[in-house]
């Protein structure tokens, strides 16, 4: 099992970079679609860490996290790969039989698509 924080450690990236991207945008409707998911983001991010906190024990190792310089034409693979990665790697650190966190990470895919949705289709 990896280490918990590596996860949360990705998602806190994603909140940062959906920011650089929605400063970086010309779009209104990119712009806002970016918005909702930097601000989305942080309950579903505090929700699994709280959560896991409460059954195991308090997490550390956290990574200072910065943006990284994508060309803003990379934000919907930026969040195509970022939901690939989600969900092909959350068993590698979250326990299947819990359930509890897992719903909270579906959740986290289940926005990071209707961002894509909003990238893709709200011009």
């Amino acid at each position: 099992m990896k280490e918990y924080t590596e996860f949360v450690n990705r998602l806190f990236e994603s909140r940062e970079q959906s920011h650089v991207f929605h400063l970086q945008t010309d779009s209104h409707s990119e712009h806002m679609a970016l918005q909702d998911y930097y601000e989305g983001i942080l309950d579903f991010i505090d929700q699994l860490v709280e959560v896991y906190q409460g059954q195991y024990d308090r997490i550390g190792n956290y990574q200072t996290i910065q943006a990284r310089d994508y060309d803003k034409s990379d934000v919907i693979k930026y969040f195509h790969d970022l939901v690939e990665w989600i969900k092909t790697e959350k068993l590698n650190y979250i326990k299947e039989e819990d359930t509890h966190l897992l719903n909270t990470v579906d959740e986290v895919v289940s926005l990071v698509y209707k961002t894509l949705y909003k990238l893709r289709f709200l011009k």
